[in-house]
This record gives structure tokens, sequence and C-alpha cells, in this order.
């Protein structure tokens, strides 16, 4: 059998990736991942706005973007990207 193959769920804030993504990974056996809790975590804050407000978006980016790294260098999933991440 081969092996899953990740899926990148991109789309505006609000589109539905965190509902779909969810089914998605249940049906093709693989985790679901969501970016914004991972960021979360990475940049030690409990929302998007209390890092923006004490670091600003370039720092939240940069935090997002290690973010990104590190799930991409897990197993295949599913992962929903926050909807500003591609920006």
């Amino acid at each position: 059998m081969e092996s899953p193959k990740g899926i990148i769920l991109l789309g505006l804030r609000g589109s539905g990736k965190s509902t779909v993504g969810p089914l998605v990974a249940g049906a093709r056996g693989v985790a679901f991942v969501d970016l914004d809790p991972v960021t979360l975590r990475h940049a030690g804050g409990s929302n998007v706005a209390e890092i923006v407000d004490a670091r600003g978006w370039e720092s939240f980016r940069a935090c997002e973007r290690e973010a990104l790294g590190q799930v991409l260098e897990q197993p295949p999933c599913v992962l929903a990207l926050g909807g500003g991440t591609p920006t």
C-alpha cells in the first residue's frame, strides 16, 4: 500500500478548513493539524491579538513560519493553514 501524502488546506478565515480538515484526515487515516494552535503554542500566547499587540505582526508571522516548518517535518497529515498564513 502506498504511504499517505499530506494535504494542505488553504482558505480565508472562517471558510471551513478546521471543520472539513478532520473529516478529510479521518477518511485518509492521517492526523489533522490546525496551524493556528500550533503557532500560539510556539509564540507562547493564548490568542493572536495578544501576540500581535505585544510583539507586532512581523513577530507573529515569524512564529507562524517556524510552526509551519515544524509541522511539515512531521509525518503526512491534513494541515489547515491560518487564514493569513500565505501572506
